[in-house]
């Protein structure tokens, strides 16, 4: 099985070739400057992160820039 490993700050994703289910590690959290809500999930496939924050309601969240980060 062949396992790739991401850093995107300071979360790391664990992308593996099986399909597993989603969790939340914390949430929601709520974006005082947008409103948003947000939700950290465990590590897992894009696939199972992707539909468990569609169950959730929303979206996977890409951080583009650093003032995305704070």
């Amino acid at each position: 099985m062949k396992t790739t490993f991401a850093v995107c700050s300071t979360v790391v994703l664990l992308f593996a070739a099986i399909q597993s289910h989603a969790g939340i590690i914390a949430g929601p959290i709520t974006n005082p400057a947008n409103g948003q809500d947000y939700y950290l999930l465990t590590p897992d496939t894009w696939s199972a992160s992707e539909a468990e924050a569609e169950n959730l309601g929303g979206t996977l969240t890409i951080i583009r820039n650093a003032d995305e980060q704070k």
